[in-house]
């Protein structure tokens, strides 16, 4: 379920120019000198609280935070280029879905301020989905060739009732 909707919303982050880099979050921020050098700006895509509830037939209902770690070099005193990056990515992201997912909502945004010449900013979102990865039921494949629909409607009361009150 995981990698289905790291891989949509990587290829829809990715379409955004403006973005140099986008991968999985790794705190790379925090660990730049030991990570692969990449370029800003970036997007990081991260997975967390993410809660199962157990269906019939191992199905598993699924809900998590999907947070997106933008990073914006700036060397300003002030710079509100970020502020126009994240809308683009918001743009991007927000009320988008996947199939047995449900639409990606922004639920909350929040910036780290610790780091020097780098401004991160979060966009946390909300998603729910199906997980049936565990699911092994048999199957059975049918073709239908015809389908005969004979049933005709019958009306017997042409009255139509609104259930307002009558006025009087």
């Amino acid at each position: 379920m995981q990698l289905a909707l790291y891989n949509a919303i990587k290829t829809r982050l990715e379409a955004i120019t403006d973005l140099k880099y986008v991968a999985l979050w790794n705190n790379q921020f925090e660990r730049e000198e030991e990570n692969v050098s990449f370029n800003y700006p970036c997007a990081f895509i991260e997975f967390t609280d993410i809660n199962y509830v157990d269906d019939l037939n191992l199905r598993q209902r699924c809900s998590m935070f999907v947070n997106i770690h933008i990073g914006f070099e700036s060397y300003k005193t002030e710079d509100t280029s970020i502020l126009t990056l994240k809308q683009t990515v918001n743009a991007a992201l927000h009320g988008k879905s996947l199939e047995d997912q449900t639409r990606m909502l922004r639920r909350v945004e929040m910036q780290n301020f610790d780091h020097t010449n780098i401004q991160e900013y979060i966009i946390g979102y909300s998603v729910t989905g199906i997980d049936t990865s565990a699911m092994n039921l048999p199957t059975t494949e049918a073709t239908v060739d015809t389908l005969d629909i004979t049933i005709d409607p019958i009306i017997t009361n042409y009255n139509i009732r609104t259930a307002s009150p009558t006025i009087e």
